[in-house]
């Protein structure tokens, strides 16, 4: 019930301008830098122990940022989710565009980093080309079946889980090459 109320609120919050979205989102991870203390404590190890040349100060003030960064990619997923094609679009700014339109109707295989801009990035590529991913499934039923609407709302997006291992992910994907293959064998 809790996840129903928070993708209610996700959908009412979708429909304000984005500076508004954006103060949201901003706020959201304030607060939860104050009140996720363990997260921030591993927070502040990881960044010590990857980058000891970098202050206290400056170490807490990128945690800080991290946070609403992350609560900004949560709030934000809301126009992600229940926008138009049209004002997702007007959003994402993608640098280097040539590079995906050279390989978009070649097999090729998108290596994504999970930081807190992947979903942005992912429904932009979703919005041009047919794609086979992976998701991890989530602890709530509810929330994995409306990932998976929402990810495949564009074009012919095909989800697999991460908990199937990689076998099914596998397949699609040689399918899908040896296709491609055939189609530009035919072309010849």
């Amino acid at each position: 019930m809790l996840a129903r109320l928070g993708v209610f609120i996700l959908w009412l919050i979708h429909f304000l301008p984005f500076r508004v979205i954006v103060a949201i989102g901003n706020g959201l991870g304030s607060v939860l830098y104050l009140l996720a203390v363990e997260r921030r404590r591993v927070g502040l190890i990881n960044l010590k122990l990857c980058m000891p040349e970098m202050g206290e100060a400056a170490r807490r003030q990128l945690l800080r940022d991290h946070f609403k960064m992350f609560s900004r990619g949560l709030i934000e997923r809301s126009i992600l989710w229940w926008a138009s094609a049209e004002r997702i679009r007007s959003l994402i700014r993608v640098e280097g565009v040539e590079h995906f339109d050279a390989i978009k109707d070649k097999p090729a295989i998108l290596l994504t980093p999970h930081f807190v801009g992947m979903d942005a990035g992912g429904q932009w590529v979703a919005q041009h080309t047919d794609t086979v991913c992976m998701y991890a499934r989530q602890k709530n039923r509810y929330l994995t079946e409306l990932l998976l609407q929402k990810r495949a709302r564009f074009r012919n997006q095909y989800l697999y889980s991460r908990q199937e291992g990689c076998v099914p992910f596998s397949r699609v994907c040689a399918r899908a090459c040896r296709s491609s293959i055939r189609r530009t064998r035919i072309r010849a």
